[in-house]
């Protein structure tokens, strides 16, 4: 069993936690929740039973957690637990949606993010 990920995103003035762990080889499954206020409003469970005997699985283990972990925090980010939005909300988008950003994307700072937590 590998050490997994805790992580506290505020996303909309709101406190997240993110946690993903690897139940171990007697239950191989990787679950990831997402936390507010103590309660889980999102679980994601991947199981791995069918390459659990695999060479090298611990690392395989460790990328598949990295994975869930950051399509959590995509999700997250991405608005997908957003309650829906007000119609003014909406209207104020489509008169911005052109427009391009430039900089690193979202997903590419939590990659950076989640890389330097491994090494520490």
């Amino acid at each position: 069993m590998l050490p997994g990920f805790n992580h506290n995103i505020v996303y909309r003035g709101k406190m997240y936690h993110i946690q993903t762990e690897d139940s171990g080889p007697r239950r191989p499954v990787i679950i990831t929740h997402l936390f507010l206020g103590g309660n889980i409003i999102a679980t994601k469970k991947t199981d791995y039973s069918e390459i659990a005997k695999e060479e090298g699985i611990e690392e395989i283990i460790r990328e598949l957690m990295e994975e869930q972990h950051s399509e959590m925090l995509r999700d997250l980010k991405n608005g997908k637990f957003d309650p829906e939005k007000p119609k003014q909300e909406e209207e104020e988008e489509k008169t911005i949606g052109d427009e391009t950003v430039e900089g690193e994307s979202v997903d590419n700072v939590i990659l950076d993010y989640l890389g330097d937590s491994i090494k520490e």
